[in-house]
């Protein structure tokens, strides 16, 4: 899950489009921001809302799956599109960011866990027009008045020392995400979806060598 409800790119092509301009060398940053600014000013906008958030603590805020998934019969036949999200109820305890400390996200969390728990609700929002709720375009936002998320669960983090430098933190370290890591109940949809699959995938390998 990410911090924005929407990705800046729709889909594979626009995705790998831009990131062809940030490869140029030396001058990629520029090229990709220009190619955004004159041709995409969508993609560009959506940069700008996520870059611009100052996250205090990464158990304050609202995540969201981004992407659409299934959530039906593993043979597809009955069943919706649907997307995630999970909403804090520990918004507001922080004040501003300290980001004078590169690692102030960690310290953050390690502190809000040492005497409370963390608790999410997390929701599920049901596909209610596919057109306006596209499965294809992840920068279209899905509007809450069309489909209303609903609360499905609860999710707790109980309160536990976190160590950064300790056993359960090397483990982590080694361990790996994927979301097809799934039920086919619960399978990825669209062709970022399928797009993240590969990439996921080379990012694990490409940890493996270090």
């Amino acid at each position: 899950m990410i911090n924005h409800p929407v990705f800046p790119f729709a889909d594979p092509k626009a995705y790998v489009e831009t990131m062809s301009w940030k490869a140029i060398p030396v001058v990629g940053k520029a090229a990709a921001l220009g190619h955004m600014l004159v041709t995409e000013p969508k993609e560009a906008e959506t940069v700008h809302d996520i870059r611009k958030q100052d996250v205090a603590n990464p158990l304050e805020i609202t995540y969201w799956s981004g992407t659409p998934y299934w959530l039906g019969s593993a043979a597809g036949e009955q069943g919706h599109a649907v997307k995630y999200s999970a909403y804090s109820h520990q918004t507001g305890r922080t004040d501003t960011p300290d980001d004078s400390d590169e690692n102030y996200l960690s310290k953050a969390l390690a502190r809000s866990l040492q005497s409370q728990e963390a608790v999410f609700d997390f929701k599920v929002q049901l596909q209610a027009d596919p057109v306006a709720m596209p499965v294809e375009d992840v920068s279209a936002d899905w509007d809450e008045k069309l489909s209303e998320p609903i609360t499905v669960a609860t999710l707790r983090i109980p309160p536990q020392k976190v160590d950064g430098s300790g056993d359960l933190a090397l483990r982590c370290e080694s361990t790996s995400f994927n979301p097809w890591h799934a039920l086919a109940e619960h399978r990825p949809m669209g062709g970022m979806n399928r797009l993240r699959k590969v990439v996921y995938s080379a990012s694990v390998a490409k940890r493996a060598e270090h």
